[in-house]
């Protein structure tokens, strides 16, 4: 494996992570939970950069060839560089920009609103004996939720988008190959 490789996924996996943050800002900025209805839809932009990264290196840093292995080693470098990235951003913005903590107490609210109705669902669709075996996994739920923390939120996101990048890593990995 050469330098440019590594090299290429490093700043495509930072860009991703800036562009992703600042996805999660406009969000803020409109009052919206970017971390609700909202949360996956930065993984299109995401998918921008893999693209991106992976036809930079091959178009213009390698002849016009990317092997499997090649593809697979820049976008899992991109992948870990970008979710790290936005885990530490997100915490920063979370634990120091946004003092009040808004951005968790949104999401609290909304998870607390969806544990709720999930009960109540539950609860009229259950025998009241299955019910009660359910309703301890709901105060525990509804325990975690409040008391989750800035690192817990931000280590909660960051996976999701490590995870997300594993599908796309194979995924322009085979479109984006050539021998």
């Amino acid at each position: 494996m050469n330098k440019q490789l590594f090299t290429t996924g490093i700043v495509a996996g930072i860009l991703a992570a800036i562009a992703c943050f600042l996805y999660i800002l406009v969000l803020h900025g409109l009052d919206l939970n970017p971390f609700g209805r909202y949360k996956y839809m930065y993984l299109g932009l995401y998918g921008v950069f893999f693209a991106g990264g992976m036809w930079y290196y091959r178009d213009r840093q390698n002849n016009y060839k990317l092997r499997a292995q090649g593809g697979i080693v820049l976008g899992f470098t991109l992948n870990i560089v970008a979710s790290v990235v936005y885990m530490a951003l997100l915490y920063g913005l979370m634990q120091y920009v946004d003092s009040n903590h808004g951005i968790i107490s949104i999401y609290k609210q909304e998870a607390i609103t969806v544990i709720n109705d999930v009960k109540q669902m539950m609860q009229e669709s259950l025998t009241p004996e299955k019910f009660k075996e359910q309703f301890e996994a709901f105060e525990q739920q509804y325990k975690a939720v409040q008391n989750i923390t800035p690192s817990e939120l931000a280590l909660d996101q960051s996976m999701g988008m490590f995870m997300a990048g594993t599908f796309l890593t194979f995924l322009f990995m085979l479109i984006m190959k050539k021998s």
